[in-house]
């Protein structure tokens, strides 16, 4: 047979206790430097290197796709005069 348990009150003599007001931090708006600072600066200057890069990337593939459309341009204007020309 099973032991029987002893039911545990939700007050089990532990006093509560009251909210303290923690002191005072500072300044909000201060210029002083923390490791969350560096951490920040590390992650925003990483993001906007990558943002960069992108565009830049972005750019390179937009210069490949104009070369690309000038050639394709060129080729069918070449098409249509020999066509043009068999046609007389």
């Amino acid at each position: 047979m099973a032991a029987k348990r002893k039911a545990s009150s939700s007050n089990s003599g532990a006093e509560p206790r009251s909210f303290q007001v923690s002191p005072p931090m500072g300044p909000f708006f201060s210029m002083q430097t923390s490791q969350q600072t560096t951490y920040w600066l590390i992650l925003g200057i990483l993001v906007l290197g990558l943002g960069i890069w992108v565009t830049y990337l972005s750019m390179q593939v937009q210069q490949i796709y104009d070369r690309i459309d000038a050639l394709n341009a060129d080729s069918s204007v070449v098409t249509m005069h020999h066509t043009q020309k068999r046609h007389y």
